[in-house]
């Protein structure tokens, strides 16, 4: 198959078509505004009802970004000239759209995959859809999800058959949380579809909005290549934090490494840090192993990656405690500070974060654990979450900063220590802190 390259629609007598987004969260918003600022009709699809009448109202937690505006500019926007609409019933967006583009997604619990929701979205659109409708599946799946599991179930609950009656494809989004709105633009994007008539249908949905290159293939094709893309990020992440542990035992620091290795036309080291976090990283070696398991193949070195970034929370502290000359046990009651909850920075999305774990390792140690986020509310953790960076840290005796946000980054080091007083020890994970180098208080670094 050749790939399309053909530019963005510029007809201004065309007739945009009704886009419905079954899934409007950090991926389905940005996607739905993507559409909608171009004159498409979009209904975003959700079964949260609190969360869609927030979004009803022009609401959005998200601080996703485009061309310098926030994504609730884009949604109110969008609300006042009528090209938006959010709703939980799906038979009321069928009355409008023969397009659905679903984002739910498949999370993983102890290492086992979950389709309760997006079995959950698939029998709803199958009790509604029409002959002539695109289904679109954006999300990440176990390779095989649509072919053998949500295509049967489709075909089963529907009078259509599919792909000649209901178009079915699948296009994995390829977009990073907060450039979503851009990346779903200009980053290129592979496409599966059940028929040959489904693949053109999807294509043409897809070129709406997306100005870069379209590569025809196969589902199963598609599924695969956006897992391997997550876990070899997966895998490239684990091995600097190796690396980052040999360069610290030597007294070198990583950063300074990274950047000089980087400097090789063919070497890209990733930046080491607190942990993986997110949704769609900590999970792509699982999608993997879930199928591995049933065909008796083993991914040992995907395996260990995965065990490097689960652990780095652990290993932060044993580092700590080596440096201190501590026990184990010497946490119980030493105040601790957590800079960060987000998982990754300057983001607000908490999805499977390593801050939150290492919270958790900390309190495992029986230490006071006291953590904010500026982007994060305070209120979903109300346990150990604080409102004011002063709040957080006043009383620490031990600091780790996670992620930057904007109110830290590159904050002076004399600065944190004006506001943490009793302060013995700060462990910067992504080189927030801007320091000098003739500290008395220990500064460690990744």
């Amino acid at each position: 198959m050749q790939n399309s390259t053909a530019g963005q629609p510029t007809d201004s007598n065309r007739v945009w078509p009704t886009v419905a987004i079954v899934g409007v969260g950090y991926i389905g918003l940005p996607l739905a505004m993507s559409y909608a600022r171009l004159g498409c009709r979009v209904i975003g699809v959700d079964v949260n009802e609190s969360y869609v009448a927030h979004l009803q109202q022009g609401m959005t937690d998200s601080v996703e970004q485009y061309e310098g505006l926030p994504l609730s500019h884009y949604l109110k926007e969008a609300i006042a000239s009528n090209s938006f609409t959010a709703t939980t019933d799906f038979a009321q967006a069928a009355k409008e759209s023969n397009i659905y583009i679903v984002t739910v997604g498949i999370p993983i619990y102890q290492g086992i995959p979950s389709y309760d929701a997006i079995d959950a979205a698939t029998t709803s659109l199958a009790k509604v859809v029409k002959s002539g409708d695109l289904i679109l599946y954006r999300s990440t799946h176990i390779p095989g999800t649509v072919r053998e599991r949500l295509i049967p179930l489709l075909q089963s609950l529907s009078p259509y058959e599919m792909g000649r009656d209901v178009h079915v494809a699948y296009a994995p989004e390829r977009v990073a949380e907060g450039r979503a709105m851009e990346e779903f633009q200009t980053v290129d994007v592979l496409v599966g579809g059940v028929n040959e008539s489904s693949l053109a249908h999807a294509m043409e949905v897809l070129r709406v909005i997306n100005r870069a290159t379209l590569h025809p293939t196969s589902i199963d094709m598609a599924e695969i290549v956006k897992v391997v893309e997550n876990v070899q990020r997966d895998v490239n992440i684990a091995m600097i934090q190796e690396i980052a542990k040999y360069v610290q035992a030597v007294g070198l620091q990583t950063s300074e490494l990274v950047q000089l290795a980087n400097t090789h036309p063919r070497v890209q080291l990733m930046v080491p840090g607190a942990g993986v976090g997110g949704y769609c990283i900590p999970n792509a070696y699982y999608y993997l192993q879930y199928n591995a398991d049933k065909m008796g193949v083993d991914l040992p070195i995907l395996s260990a990656a995965r065990k490097t970034n689960d652990i780095v929370p652990m290993t932060i502290l044993n580092r700590i405690e080596r440096k201190l000359n501590w026990s184990a046990t010497s946490w119980q009651g030493v105040r601790v500070a957590v800079l960060g909850l987000a998982m990754k920075n300057y983001s607000n999305d908490d999805r499977i974060s390593p801050s939150i774990a290492l919270v958790h390792e900390i309190e495992k140690r029986h230490a006071v654990v006291k953590a904010y986020d500026s982007l994060v509310a305070a209120e979903k953790y109300p346990t150990f979450a604080k409102k004011s960076l002063s709040e957080c840290v006043k009383d620490a005796e031990i600091i780790l900063v996670t992620i930057r946000q904007e109110e830290w980054d590159q904050l002076e080091f004399a600065e944190l220590l004006q506001e943490a007083k009793q302060c013995r020890l700060v462990f910067d994970a992504c080189v927030a802190i801007r320091a000098h180098g003739n500290e008395d208080i220990p500064l460690l670094r990744m």
